[in-house]
């Protein structure tokens, strides 16, 4: 096998048309996340307006799975490839529900924390801004994704894989610091916020284990179909 093969040149229009369109995920993802990171910005008071446009984005994204499956199901799809693109598109949608799920989340702890007193507030901003660090690294691996499902070699390809796997590794370290740092400070917080931090963390950490997936899917399709 080639490095330098182009990924695309071994696939089918059909096939061709769905990558594209599943490239219309990581639009959503990349503004869903980038509405969240101000959700987590302590000097928002107005937030739910946020968190309405990452709800519109999961709705769309739910439309976009419910027309890709279609297509799947009645295209030409090469039989070996099918259940790689159902598993891709699912992993897809499930990164968009669970930015909605965290502007939920976000939203209702905003209710307490307005009445909270200042300690609970600047510890919570504190936590935020390592938060906001962590949603980057999400940023990047969904740009690395969107690369992966252009017209590139594999060589290009397995670069970005590994560009999306040391985020995964980096967003692993940042949030055992984190966690560690929440134990640590247990007695000090409220339970309330203890139990949101902590929550929100692993989602984030379960954001870059699923784009880790998603590139894991790309590059095993690409090698299969180009063997």
């Amino acid at each position: 096998m080639s490095l330098r093969k182009k990924f695309f040149n071994f696939i089918n229009p059909t096939e061709k048309a769905i990558f594209k369109r599943i490239n219309e995920y990581s639009n959503y993802i990349l503004t869903s996340t980038n509405d969240l990171i101000k959700m987590l910005d302590c000097s928002n008071m107005e937030i739910s307006q946020y968190k309405e446009t990452i709800r519109k984005n999961e709705m769309d994204g739910d439309h976009l799975t419910f027309e890709l499956k279609n297509e799947i199901t009645n295209g030409a799809i090469t039989p070996n490839l099918m259940d790689s693109f159902n598993l891709l598109i699912d992993k897809c949608d499930d990164i968009l529900d669970r930015l909605y799920y965290m502007s939920r989340e976000i939203l209702r702890y905003q209710d307490f924390l307005l009445t909270s007193n200042e300690n609970v507030k600047e510890k919570t901003c504190q936590y935020y801004s390592k938060l906001r660090n962590m949603l980057i690294y999400n940023l990047d691996a969904q740009k690395s994704i969107m690369e992966m499902l252009e017209q590139n070699t594999i060589e290009k390809m397995v670069s970005l894989w590994s560009r999306v796997s040391r985020l995964e590794e980096e967003v692993d370290d940042l949030k055992d610091e984190l966690l560690d740092s929440l134990y640590k400070e247990a007695n000090e917080l409220h339970y309330l916020t203890f139990l949101h931090l902590a929550e929100i963390t692993h989602k984030i950490d379960d954001l870059l284990d699923t784009s880790q997936d998603i590139a894991d899917i790309l590059i095993n399709v690409a090698i299969t179909v180009t063997s």
